[in-house]
């Protein structure tokens, strides 16, 4: 089979399954199964896959025809500036969240100490500790397997030696050395929420997308957390849902947070929230009286 031939069965096939923009999903995941780029797609089209190819190729394009989202396929995710090893058990990283990347390299001087809460692929992490050769991450997770995950990505960019990894409820953990920056995509979509698509309700891991108390739930903890961990004027910064802004706002502010700022996504919805812990003042009577 020629690989046009086979882009072409592939776009039928995902045309009869109802996807999208068929055609363009088909050479996308030619391509990205074959690990090639646009050019050689378009100059190779008569090259003649082998029965093996063309085998594996037919089912990967069935288990994509079914709603399998292709990250999972192929088993990789391009992020920021790096591609990310991904599986079912952390979420597939998104553009939106790229957000979050480029406000805490944006307002945040050089950071000694980062920490991404909730670091599933360690697509957020390790991409500011890719920017800040001097700083160090410390990952934390509940699930197991998202931190084998998270350690082979730090593995494959180089950046083991400067990450720890943490199993465990972030709640429970304890540090000696306060943080300067703390990051975080949490779970935020409410159980109630109808809108979130098949594809993502059916394969991504439930524990990574949903949260009680209309998916507040996190915030509501995290954030006092945050606050006992970070140094006076350091930095929290949150990806969150649609019409969750707001709330988180005021999370942050009851937790004595100051300099809030909510950031908007690609598609201008707000995504990200920005916070800082109050740098400590002495007492008016202790002040030099020269200032």
């Amino acid at each position: 089979m020629r690989l046009a031939e086979a882009t072409k069965k592939i776009t039928e096939l995902f045309e009869k399954n109802s996807l999208a923009n068929a055609a363009k999903e088909a050479e996308f995941f030619m391509r990205e199964v074959l690990n090639i780029s646009l050019t050689d797609f378009v100059l190779q089209k008569d090259k003649t896959l082998s029965p093996q190819q063309a085998t594996a190729l037919l089912q990967k394009a069935q288990r994509r025809a079914s709603g399998e989202p292709l990250a999972y396929i192929v088993g990789h995710k391009d992020f920021f500036k790096e591609r990310f090893v991904v599986n079912p058990s952390v979420l597939i990283p998104r553009a939106d969240t790229e957000v979050l990347v480029e406000e805490a390299l944006r307002i945040v001087p050089i950071p000694k100490r980062i920490t991404d809460l909730g670091t599933g692929s360690g697509c957020i992490g390790l991409s500011l500790l890719q920017e800040w050769p001097q700083s160090h991450l410390t990952a934390i997770d509940v699930s197991l397997e998202a931190i084998h995950l998270a350690q082979e990505n730090a593995h494959s960019l180089g950046l083991l030696q400067r990450v720890e990894f943490v199993c465990g409820d972030v709640l429970t953990q304890k540090f000696t050395e306060l943080f300067d920056l703390v990051v975080s995509n949490p779970p935020y979509i409410s159980p109630e929420d109808t809108r979130l698509e098949n594809t993502v309700a059916l394969y991504e891991p439930h524990a990574a997308l949903y949260a009680e108390e209309n998916g507040l739930f996190f915030y509501k903890r995290w954030t006092p957390w945050a606050k006992k961990h970070l140094r006076a004027g350091g930095w929290l910064i949150y990806e969150c849902g649609e019409g969750q802004a707001s709330e988180l706002e005021s999370i942050c502010l009851q937790n004595g947070f100051k300099n809030i700022k909510i950031i908007k996504d690609l598609a201008s919805k707000d995504r990200v929230v920005v916070a800082q812990m109050p740098v400590a003042q002495m007492p008016d009577d202790q002040r030099s009286p020269h200032g």
